[in-house]
């Protein structure tokens, strides 16, 4: 791994949680489809003084031009075999598109097929201004202490749709305990007290449904939030979710937006 960055380039604003997260992003996904002996090469460069860029360059199979057109797209895979065996959940590229917009940027490939493949993304350069950067530093680090807060307890069997929730949530640091049952749900929730629930509906041992009112038994969980993760989302089915005390659902394949949506409304 080499690294290229621009003197030119000093301080500035910005969320360095999303931005870390875009940058590791990218980087592993370099790193997983480079051959070994091969090479990265990571760059960070002014634009016209007014963002910078970071590209991130692999010596791998490159990806063909029709590939490109889709791979930010949620659960697209361009080499989905290889992918799997790599342990990719198909959300890093979507999940950077999304956090890069959020940013004010812009992201990007440029690749040849069998030639690798450059990933980019840019952030604008917003400067700090006079006198703030001690301000600036003691709000950024109440910030991270304030997003660690949120516990969240996550069931689900399912090996693929946990990474993906796992990295969803990783954005924002949040204390994420993980059943792989309805019992584990329980036992979980009692142990680390969450304050949000997200419940798989199928999981073997005991199902979502009557964990969620099991957990509804309880005074402490009365009032905490229990999200249903389902691909069952019709009126029957919503209706056994409400009966067991579920306060909504979310459909599978779980959507960022979605999951970023029930996280605000419920713990922003």
């Amino acid at each position: 791994v080499t690294t290229e960055i621009d003197p030119q380039i000093g301080p500035f604003l910005c969320d360095i949680r999303k931005a870390r997260q875009v940058f590791l992003n990218i980087l592993s996904n370099a790193v997983k489809f480079t051959p070994t002996g091969g090479e990265v090469h990571i760059r960070a460069e002014s634009v016209s003084g007014k963002a910078m860029k970071i590209s991130v360059r692999d010596s791998g199979p490159g990806i063909a031009p029709k590939e490109q057109e889709n791979i930010f797209d949620e659960f697209y895979q361009a080499d989905r075999v290889r992918d799997e065996q790599l342990g990719g959940t198909g959300i890093g590229l979507a999940l950077s598109r999304r956090l890069v917009e959020i940013l004010g940027g812009e992201i990007g490939v440029e690749s040849t097929l069998g030639e690798g493949a450059t990933f980019w993304f840019t952030l604008p350069l917003r400067s700090i201004p006079a006198g703030q950067a001690q301000e600036l530093q003691a709000a950024t680090a109440l910030t991270k202490v304030l997003s660690q807060r949120h516990r969240i307890l996550v069931a689900e069997d399912n090996d693929t749709n946990l990474m993906m929730i796992l990295e969803l949530l990783s954005v924002h640091g949040h204390e994420v305990a993980v059943a792989r049952n309805g019992q584990e749900a329980i036992d979980l929730a009692l142990a680390s007290k969450p304050e949000l629930i997200l419940m798989d509906i199928r999981m073997p041992v005991m199902g979502g449904l009557e964990a969620t009112h099991r957990l509804r038994e309880i005074p402490e969980f009365a009032e905490v939030p229990i999200i249903a993760l389902t691909a069952s989302t019709g009126t029957d089915a919503e209706d056994r979710q409400v009966a067991a005390g579920c306060t909504e659902h979310l459909a599978k394949p779980i959507q960022s937006k979605a999951l970023f949506a029930v996280i605000d409304r419920y713990l922003g």
